[in-house]
């Protein structure tokens, strides 16, 4: 009786909480599916909300009949239009649509930018993207992939490639396997979570529970083999053969936290990386330089993700524009 009592309290505190706060309702969360042939992409028409528990951000992303956050029909692009494709970064995780670089790209230029990008993709990611857009009237003029130095780099022709099914300890999984599922379902979780970042003292005690994970923690990639590199730099060179390309490199934090030796493995992966990429012909635009100038590089991220803000999406599209010019 008290238990049954206790859930009927929790679920109208829960119904409560996702009309008083619809913020948090997990009904209206950024979501993807998957297409047949694996491209990952948003629901066809929706409007969702894009909402960090730390309160770095709470935006809206509107998805395109083709599930892409785009505003304008791919359909009418031509020669001289240029397409986006990436992953979170180039989705625009966090700001809103008109302040990603695709969009300040484009009023740089005065030409037609289209963002295809998705999250949670890699290289072969952005190549069904891009297949994806072609099938439905892309007509791409300049292609620019925006490639993740901490997500992106693998060993791309090893095992198939398949990261789906490798396995994860049980002990590792267990806790953000929870947390995804109250994340998915649950909007007062989505509120205790906001109070837990906002209060110092009960931050610092759920990361030392293992509930939180510190931001730069929580970096993916930070040391790709020299493999992983040339692989990931191969497969670039594929995916953008006989198109105008433009690879944008997404510089690591690694560059700038953790310790001396893994600053120091992180440039060089990146520093490898790049010189690949310029060998075999590409076009390259590394915004690391232009971060580090402006003195603080982790500021173009937010401070609880590790995504660019608007200011950082701008430096990226000043840098395109200077690269792309009239071309």
């Amino acid at each position: 009786m008290t238990i049954g009592a206790a859930l009927v309290g929790l679920a109208i505190v829960e119904a409560v909480a996702r009309i008083a706060a619809p913020a948090y309702n997990p009904g209206g969360r950024v979501a993807f599916t998957v297409l047949q042939d694996g491209t990952p992409i948003g629901p066809a028409g929706a409007v969702r909300r894009l909402v960090k528990h730390t309160g770095d951000y709470n935006v809206q992303v509107k998805f395109n009949s083709l599930g892409f956050r785009e505003s304008k029909s791919i359909q009418v692009s031509g020669a001289d239009s240029i397409f986006v494709v990436g992953d979170s970064i180039a989705f625009g995780w966090g700001v809103e649509e008109p302040q990603r670089f695709s969009n300040v790209l484009e009023e740089r230029l005065g030409r037609l930018v289209f963002n295809i990008s998705s999250a949670a993709v890699d290289v072969d990611g952005y190549d069904r993207l891009l297949h994806h857009a072609e099938q439905n009237g892309a007509h791409v003029g300049t292609l620019i992939v925006s490639v993740s130095m901490e997500n992106d780099l693998r060993e791309y022709d090893k095992d198939g490639g398949d990261r789906e099914n490798e396995s994860v300890p049980a002990q590792v999984a267990s806790v953000p396997g929870v947390k995804a599922y109250l994340t998915e379902r649950s909007a007062i979780y989505g509120l205790a979570t906001v109070v837990v970042h906002r209060v110092p003292w009960l931050e610092q005690a759920a990361a030392r529970a293992g509930l939180v994970t510190p931001n730069l923690a929580a970096i993916a990639v930070s040391d790709a083999s020299d493999d992983a590199v040339k692989s990931s730099a191969a497969r670039l060179r594929r995916l953008v053969a006989s198109r105008r390309g433009v690879i944008l490199i997404v510089p690591s934090r690694a560059l700038w936290s953790g310790t001396d030796a893994k600053r120091r493995h992180a440039a060089r992966s990146h520093e490898l990386f790049g010189r690949l990429l310029r060998q075999a012909g590409l076009r390259v635009v590394d915004v690391r330089a232009a971060f580090e100038r402006a003195g603080n590089p982790l500021g173009f991220h937010f401070a609880n993700d590790a995504h660019w803000t608007a200011e950082g999406h701008r430096l990226a599209a000043d840098a395109l524009a200077r690269a792309i010019g009239g071309t």
